[in-house]
C-alpha cells in the first residue's frame, strides 16, 4: 500500500471552530487556549446561536504543522467548558 498523501500542506491558514455555552469565559478560554500554541491567531469572530445559549468561537491562524493542530485540539478537548470542535 503506497504511503498516503498528507491532508494539508504546511504552513496553511487554518480556522479553528469551538462551539460551548455562551459565557465571557467561554471565549476568554478558547482565546488563551489557541494562544498558547499559536500567538499569531487572528480576532476572534464570535457568532451566537438562534436562542442565545450557545457561541461559536473561530479563529484563524497559520497552521506550522499537524502536532501543533493536535496540541491544539486536545487542549481544547481538556476544557470542560467546550462542546464541539471543528
Amino acid at each position: 500500500m503506497p504511503p498516503s498523501e498528507p491532508l494539508l500542506e504546511f504552513p496553511v491558514e487554518y480556522t479553528i471552530k469551538v462551539l460551548g455555552r455562551d459565557s465571557e469565559d467561554f471565549v476568554e478560554t478558547v482565546t488563551a487556549t489557541v494562544a498558547e500554541y499559536a500567538p499569531d491567531h487572528g480576532p476572534a469572530e464570535l457568532r451566537p446561536s438562534n436562542k442565545g445559549r450557545f457561541v461559536s468561537v473561530n479563529i484563524t491562524f497559520t497552521a506550522q504543522s499537524m502536532q501543533q493542530l493536535g496540541n491544539i485540539h486536545q487542549a481544547l478537548n481538556a476544557c470542560d467548558q467546550v462542546a464541539m470542535i471543528l
